[in-house]
């Protein structure tokens, strides 16, 4: 077993031993804040998705949310059938600028969770990049993780995935990314 927690490439992919990985992303859209450029997952035990950018997104507080609205969220596969079961988002749609959406939503059953506005930890707790970056002070990142009990049942650290991050003005989405860009990442199966 491998303990030295270095990066080996795997299928494209820059894969970590032990509680965590990540993937590189090179750059797909000029609109930087909505560029993914690396996608980790740490910890078995508590799992958490960032979601590193090339840029910080514009303040919440400076966008009016009924114009311009920037998306960001997982989508997971938990039953492996390449056919998404559930999708976490956040988003500056919410009535009051500064303020964020938060949601999660089967897909499966068509029943969500919602909150918009504060106090936030449920459905899905988060680290927006205008709260600064949990990684590293050069790295904007959007973080997801569960509160317990919070967690839906199948969505775990090996659970397949991707993320993305959208850019929507008066309606019309305007810049996206997804990571990876074809495929899923997993822990057990990378890159499928």
């Amino acid at each position: 077993m491998r303990t030295d927690f270095g990066p080996v490439l795997v299928d494209g992919m820059s894969w970590r031993y032990g509680q965590g990985w990540y993937e590189w992303d090179g750059e797909d859209t000029r609109l930087r804040y909505v560029d993914i450029t690396e996608v980790r997952m740490n910890s078995d035990t508590q799992p958490n998705w960032h979601l590193v950018l090339a840029h910080a997104p514009p303040m919440a507080t400076e966008i009016d949310p009924s114009e311009t609205v920037i998306s960001y969220g997982l989508t997971f596969d938990r039953d492996g059938d390449g056919v998404a079961d559930y999708v976490v988002g956040i988003s500056n749609e919410a009535p009051v600028a500064g303020e964020f959406r938060v949601w999660v939503s089967d897909l499966v059953t068509g029943e969500g969770q919602e909150q918009v506005g504060g106090p936030y930890g449920y459905p899905v707790e988060f680290h927006h990049p205008d709260e600064g970056s949990v990684i590293d002070p050069g790295l904007p990142s959007m973080v997801f993780t569960f509160l317990l009990g919070s967690r839906p049942e199948g969505i775990d650290h090996k659970t397949r995935f991707y993320a993305w991050a959208s850019l929507t003005v008066d309606g019309e989405v305007r810049a996206w990314d997804y990571a990876p860009h074809i495929g899923w990442l997993s822990s057990s199966r990378p890159n499928q």
